[in-house]
């Protein structure tokens, strides 16, 4: 059987012939002429080396070839009929799988109450799976669909592979240990350099933008401390004076244990997007999309 020869338009006529018996009523049926009905016929008698249908009194009877091809025929169209009648339709109640998310550690909290939150309500079957983002291997995790969906701020230029949108506008704050004499009557300027400082050395730290504010102003910090991790920050900042400053994203995570408190820098940084990206073959998944709308559909908290 020449399976080249074989296409979509002459498998309906085929279920037209097996159902209507008739080619005038075949045609009425999908939207073609009698001969057009004819010619899809002869196409189809040279594919399957058959008659097919034979006309009789009775109207286009089938062979016994097409007696035995009717149901998987009718079968495999009905089937890619359901698949394209509601391609977008999403029930989330009977939604299964996974959400993959690669985002810093510190966003994982707030993200997670929210997919969880949705989750809960609406998808209880779909699993939830946070990994560190490492924007070294981001694009290339997207490629190998390790991940679904990463978070973060200060990407590299994305790849037209790729999809991105800013999720929301994070700026910096400045992080103390509550009770710190810097915070008593409102951080000023002077009392921001004055203070040593904490910094994590990580690559969402936009460090440059700080001391460039600084500079511009003839001023600079001390910084006293480097670390490699954030969530070592506010340990260290409940047993000194120094002072450490964070993007605003980070605050709640920070903050929760009750040994910190925040509030604005005394002087005006650039405030920057953190973005979300996904791959284009993802864009029309509909758990993918639904985990994006879900997390785009309130505002930070």
């Amino acid at each position: 059987m020449n399976l080249q020869a074989l296409d979509l338009n002459l498998l309906k006529v085929f279920e037209a012939l097996a159902e209507e018996r008739s080619a005038t009523k075949a045609g009425d049926r999908i939207g073609l002429t009698q001969s057009s009905v004819s010619n899809a016929l002869n196409r189809l008698r040279q594919v399957f080396e058959d008659d097919l249908f034979v006309r009789t009194p009775q109207g286009m009877m089938p062979t016994p070839l097409a007696e035995q091809l009717e149901k998987p025929i009718r079968t495999a169209l009905s089937q890619l009929r359901d698949a394209l009648a509601n391609p977008s339709d999403f029930i989330p109640a009977a939604a299964t799988g996974a959400i993959r998310i690669a985002a810093y550690d510190f966003l994982v909290a707030p993200l997670a109450r929210k997919l969880v939150r949705a989750i809960t309500q609406s998808a209880p079957k779909v699993d939830l799976r946070f990994i560190p983002l490492d924007k070294d291997t981001l694009y290339s995790d997207l490629d190998a669909d390790r991940i679904d969906l990463a978070i973060g701020a200060f990407f590299d230029e994305v790849p037209r592979r790729h999809f991105s949108r800013d999720y929301l506008r994070d700026r910096f704050l400045c992080i103390a240990r509550i009770g710190h004499p810097a915070f008593a009557q409102g951080l000023t300027i002077e009392d921001y350099v004055a203070y040593p400082h904490i910094l994590v050395s990580a690559k969402l730290d936009n460090r440059q933008a700080i001391d460039r504010a600084l500079a511009d102003r003839g001023l600079e910090r001390r910084v006293s401390l480097r670390v490699g991790h954030i969530q070592s920050v506010p340990t260290m900042l409940a047993e000194t004076d120094y002072l450490a400053t964070i993007s605003m994203s980070a605050a709640p995570a920070l903050t929760a244990l009750g040994h910190c408190e925040t509030t604005p820098l005394p002087f005006d940084v650039p405030d920057w997007p953190l973005t979300m990206v996904w791959s284009r073959r993802s864009e029309t998944d509909p758990l993918q999309a639904w985990a994006r709308t879900q997390l785009m559909s309130e505002a930070w908290d």
